[in-house]
């Protein structure tokens, strides 16, 4: 059956990055656990910084999983010579990225003082941002690095290097951060440093393997011929087809930010609540993301063959194995709203039973609102392998800015359904684009658009 075998190659893609992604939120939850020992003011300033940097990084991010979907087709295509130049294209547009991505975080931490930070707060955020300078580049190297084996179909090193990533880097934050094993107590330059060295382990151990497997040396992934010609055109393909991507992204995290901001207008309680409903949702939200970007990398491949046939298959059946996958973790939030709650907040302690019922709320509305946005996201992936971003771009600002936000503000104020509000909007906003975005999908694989790529 056609459905079982594009599964097999789906997860095949999409397990190791999975995975991948989940170590990287571990590391991070590991990381803050750990910075708010070194004191409250240092807490709050390294999430003043970590707010500017993951709002940078998502837009870099954005753009550069546009080349794993060049690389595929060009995969597709059996052309080494162009997989060779998007690799490079893709590092050189890391370094720009980043230095780019580093003069905003500088210029925002010279700011500060009039953006009405308090001002013990100020230098300890500055510094921070610095910090968090250090690793920037060598994340987006470690991302194009993954992305060229996982489209050349050997995805399970990214696996390994994800462990040896996570514990190297948490063991870096407990020496670097706080002095033991006869290192410098660095504090919060030390979340950098250990940042640094556990993608510079993740790229160097890919490269070593890259060079010692067999199977890569027929890409000849290191002869550097006609490479220069290539450089500067295929970058902006890259850009051409990532920059919407990347605008997306940031706009999805920008409307995520404006709904906490308003939610917090409710009070503390609220506040937390949906923090706490945040943190089990974005869980639960990097599989159909890791679907997507399995989607568009196997979508690309059939692009570059040109086999309609199979674009077709890959397409319906991501979109089915996505409704499969959130509809069981659907009925998980359903059935077990306390339990995830309770993984945050005291369950036996009366003064948070208010939280969390009102998480718990939040998760039954989400039950239906992931199915949405998981469905949203995986077709968007598709259409980007079609080299077709903007649309998807246009629909998810259109649903999340235009559509959702207004809803949930009405409801949240006007129809005084309080923070509950909010939640709902985002479900008919997302309801809207993934109908579209389907829609969109549909008409171009029916109607033979592919093959005018």
């Amino acid at each position: 059956m056609q459905f079982i075998k594009d599964t097999k190659m789906l997860l095949f893609i999409a397990l190791p990055l999975l995975f991948s992604r989940m170590m990287d939120m571990a590391i991070f939850f590991v990381g803050f656990i750990l910075i708010a020992k070194l004191g409250p003011t240092e807490f709050a300033a390294s999430s003043l910084a970590s707010t500017t940097y993951v709002a940078i990084m998502v837009i870099a991010m954005g753009i550069i999983y546009a080349m794993g979907i060049k690389m595929s087709q060009a995969y597709g295509e059996k052309n080494e010579e162009k997989i060779r130049g998007y690799f490079y294209s893709a590092i050189l547009l890391s370094i720009l990225l980043a230095i780019i991505g580093m003069a905003i975080i500088v210029l925002i931490s010279n700011l500060l003082p009039y953006l009405g930070q308090r001002p013990v707060i100020i230098p300890i955020a500055k510094k921070a941002m610095e910090v968090f300078c250090i690793p920037m580049l060598p994340t987006l190297l470690t991302i194009v690095i993954n992305q060229l084996v996982t489209v050349l179909l050997k995805p399970r090193i990214v696996f390994f290097t994800s462990i040896i990533n996570a514990v190297l880097t948490i063991i870096c934050f407990y020496s670097l951060m706080f002095g033991h094993f006869g290192m410098p107590a660095l504090k919060i330059e030390g979340f950098g440093l250990s940042l640094l060295i556990g993608n510079i382990a993740v790229i160097l151990i890919t490269v070593i393997y890259v060079l010692q497997e067999q199977y890569f040396k027929k890409f000849h992934l290191f002869k550097f011929t006609n490479i220069r010609k290539q450089l500067i055109p295929q970058m902006i393909d890259i850009i051409r087809l990532g920059f919407p991507m990347g605008i997306q992204f940031g706009a999805e995290i920008m409307a995520l930010a404006v709904t906490t901001f308003l939610i917090g207008t409710f009070g503390e309680e609220s506040l937390i609540a949906a923090q706490v409903a945040q943190q089990i949702i974005v869980i639960a939200l990097v599989v159909p993301f890791t679907l997507s970007e399995a989607t568009s990398i196997l979508i690309g491949q059939e692009v570059g063959k040109k086999n309609i046939m199979a674009i077709k298959s890959y397409g319906f059946s991501s979109q089915a194995i996505t409704l499969l996958i959130l509809t069981v973790v659907s009925f998980i939030f359903i059935i077990y709203p306390r339990v995830l709650t309770g993984i945050y907040l005291d369950l036996n302690n009366p003064k948070t039973a208010s939280i969390i019922a009102l998480s718990t709320t939040f998760l039954y509305v989400a039950a239906i609102t992931q199915l949405f946005d998981g469905l949203r996201n995986v077709t968007a992936g598709a259409l980007r392998a079609l080299n077709d971003s903007i649309y998807p771009m246009y629909t998810g600002i259109f649903a999340i800015w235009f559509l959702g936000l207004p809803i949930g503000i009405l409801l949240a104020f006007y129809e005084r359904l309080g923070p509950i509000g909010f939640p709902i909007g985002a479900t008919i906003g997302l309801l809207v684009g993934s109908v579209v975005l389907f829609v969109r999908f549909y008409n171009k694989a029916q109607k033979g658009f592919i093959l005018s790529l």
